[in-house]
């Protein structure tokens, strides 16, 4: 069965570091990718949770590298910071 995708999606970004997680963290609207790779998988999430490593990042306790490139704001959250 074939489905239409929406123009957009909404995602929960870190545009800053702060204990308060609310004011460390946005949704923004994003454009859905219009195409993807043979060897990806677009997957619709009903929801998202925020775990452990998402507060403890955004409060600024969760150790990365300062030379990590994937550390950039706005950050997109719900990963595992190791």
């Amino acid at each position: 069965m074939a489905s239409t995708l929406p123009k957009s999606f909404r995602q929960i970004v870190a545009h800053t570091l702060s204990a308060d997680f609310r004011a460390a963290t946005k949704i923004v609207t994003q454009d859905m990718p219009t195409s993807i790779e043979p060897s990806q998988v677009l997957v619709r999430n009903v929801w998202a949770g925020i775990n452990a490593s998402d507060i403890n990042f955004t409060a600024g306790r969760c150790v990365v590298p300062v030379d990590n490139p994937f550390v950039e704001f706005p950050l997109p959250l719900c990963f595992v910071c190791q």
